[in-house]
């Protein structure tokens, strides 16, 4: 086998041209699929980083009813016994409380639809980190009467901040909402669409605005395996009564997350089988010009006694060193070039930054740096270049002699 691999290894360099067209052709294929893979895993990563952990959290716990209508009537008490039931659960890492609502942001003769968003600033460092987010001015603590906004809502209002902010809405069971806050910091969020409709308030602050003392609309869990929270939410629904509570993971809060992720990566495989396809019509090509121009050749061999299977299994040596050498090279090749990219992802600006921005995502290009994507589609390109060397190998163990020698 050895003495094979050797002469198959001198066989395909004797014409270099042909040999480098075959590589070349591989080394493409295992590049750019291996760089359009990275950029979508990146971009689906990216996304479910930016909704999950600065906004959903991995799970959540709602009073029964709340998913479907997510109104501050349908508040949670957050008594001890719930958060040690939860917090204590297998899997939980941290549990963060939240009081959500919506109210009308005013400044002078400007209005706007917020978020308003009562947090825990102690447990808020559990998972979102939310005091790394403020660009300017200083983090809530729990007994701050202030409040922080994202950087798109305060250019659009004109405040600054010092400023005051004025809140109107509906408060807990029908009780008016309305306060004044003074703005203590600004924060900036990977995602737009919350940079631009954000108010942060310290829970308590945000429960005496909406009259909804000790009340909590969810509670944030983060989880250890980030993967598969299915087994800590299985683990949950055991422990608190299905009639009162309610668990939900992020891809349930989030649908339209996972439709846009399972689309663009339909529409990215249908791009990966394309260029296979363009690959391994390529490589046949090359293979099956190959081996037609050595008919003489393979009939001379033949004829001096080397038997058609030998002549077959050099052959196919010759066409997998062939592969593999350009698989390497091209997983190679594309290592440091998507590391670089993982470390300093492509941002976009001017009109591409705009649309990606009406869209609710960050005007950036990341690239995802996992091991496993790489030996999958170096394993998918050989796999293709077998398939497009075994009508070549099978021709030539059925070559005729005589007809080979008058080729």
């Amino acid at each position: 086998m050895r003495e094979d691999l050797v002469l198959a290894w001198r066989n395909i360099w004797r014409n270099k041209r042909r040999t480098a067209i075959t590589m070349a052709s591989v080394f493409f294929a295992i590049f750019f699929a291996l760089v359009m893979r990275s950029m979508q895993l990146g971009t689906y990563s990216h996304a479910i980083t930016g909704v999950v952990e600065n906004y959903t959290g991995y799970l959540q716990v709602h009073k029964q009813g709340y998913h479907d209508e997510p109104t501050i009537d349908n508040a949670l008490e957050a008594n001890e016994a719930l958060l040690q039931t939860v917090s204590e659960t297998a899997g939980v890492s941290a549990v963060i409380p939240r009081l959500e609502s919506f109210a009308l942001a005013a400044s002078d003769n400007l209005t706007k639809p917020v978020m308003v968003l009562g947090v825990d600033p102690d447990s808020e460092v559990k998972m979102t980190h939310l005091a790394d987010k403020v660009i300017r001015g200083r983090m809530v603590t729990s007994t701050d009467r202030g409040a922080l906004i994202g950087e798109s809502l305060a250019k659009y209002l004109n405040l600054d901040i010092g400023d005051t902010l004025t809140l109107i809405g509906q408060g807990y069971h029908g009780a008016s909402a309305a306060g004044l806050f003074v703005i203590q910091g600004l924060l900036k969020f990977p995602m737009p669409d919350l940079d631009s409709r954000m108010v942060v308030l310290a829970l308590s602050e945000s429960q005496y605005l909406y009259s909804a003392p000790g009340m909590v609309t969810s509670l944030l869990l983060n989880v250890n395996d980030s993967d598969d929270p299915e087994d800590v939410r299985t683990a949950l629904e055991a422990h608190l009564d299905p009639d009162e509570y309610e668990v939900k993971t992020w891809q349930e809060i989030s649908p339209e997350l996972v439709q846009q992720i399972a689309s663009d990566q339909a529409g990215g495989f249908i791009i990966l089988a394309l260029l296979y396809i363009i690959v391994g019509f390529g490589v046949f090509g090359t293979v099956l010009m190959m081996t037609t121009e050595r008919k003489r050749e393979f009939g001379v061999m033949v004829a001096v006694g080397m038997q058609k299977t030998h002549l077959s299994v050099i052959l196919g040596y010759e066409m997998l060193l062939m592969g593999l050498t350009g698989i390497i090279a091209g997983v190679g090749g594309s290592i440091p070039f998507i590391y670089f990219m993982h470390l300093h992802p492509l941002r976009f600006g001017g009109d591409t930054a705009e649309m990606m921005a009406s869209y609710g995502y960050e005007a950036i290009m990341p690239f995802a740096w996992e091991p496993g994507f790489f030996f999958g589609q170096a394993g998918i390109v050989l796999l293709i270049f077998i398939f497009a060397i075994l009508f070549p190998l099978y021709s030539t163990s059925q070559i005729k002699v005589i007809k080979a020698l008058r080729a």
